[in-house]
């Protein structure tokens, strides 16, 4: 694995697979795929075990973005003792909830003058079928944004077609 200081020039220019770490944020690494794909994530060692948990792809998540969520995962002191609390701490360092960023989106519309930003609303958040609800009633609770599959929403999308 190559340490290197991660710019955005580099991440957009670099098209040859492999892991590469950033020397400013220690247990920042970027992933580049044969395909050209590059994926951000954070690595250390917590409860003596390497953990490795997924920030997000690249230019989808920021340089900067990426640099604050693998600190704050690197801040880290210990896992919770359970499995389920320890999964749930770890994506709670780099993952917001379903609902945030759906109602984050519906808000971007909003302010860029968008005027179909309340049917957008209605079929993600708060429509009689929509996709916020579904999601929460699938995961049994609100899902982390990064936990929904493309598995969930085909599953929508069939059951809304059912109808």
């Amino acid at each position: 694995m190559a340490k290197l200081r991660l710019t955005d020039t580099w991440l957009s220019a670099v098209t040859g697979p492999g892991d590469y770490s950033d020397t400013i944020e220690s247990c920042l690494k970027v992933r580049v795929a044969r395909t050209g794909a590059k994926t951000f994530s954070a690595v250390r060692k917590l409860g003596g075990k390497t953990v490795r948990v997924r920030i997000g792809a690249y230019p989808e998540i920021g340089l900067r973005e990426a640099r604050a969520r693998a600190g704050e995962f690197r801040e880290m002191r210990a896992l919770a003792p359970t499995p389920a609390a320890r999964a749930e701490k770890v994506a709670d360092a780099v993952s917001a909830s379903a609902s945030n960023f759906f109602h984050d989106y519906v808000a971007d519309m909003q302010a860029r003058g968008v005027t179909s930003h309340g049917r957008v609303k209605g079929t993600l958040i708060d429509g009689k079928y929509a996709l916020l609800p579904f999601l929460v009633a699938r995961h049994g609770g609100m899902p982390r944004a990064g936990d929904v599959t493309i598995q969930d929403l085909q599953a929508w999308m069939a059951e809304s077609y059912a109808r």
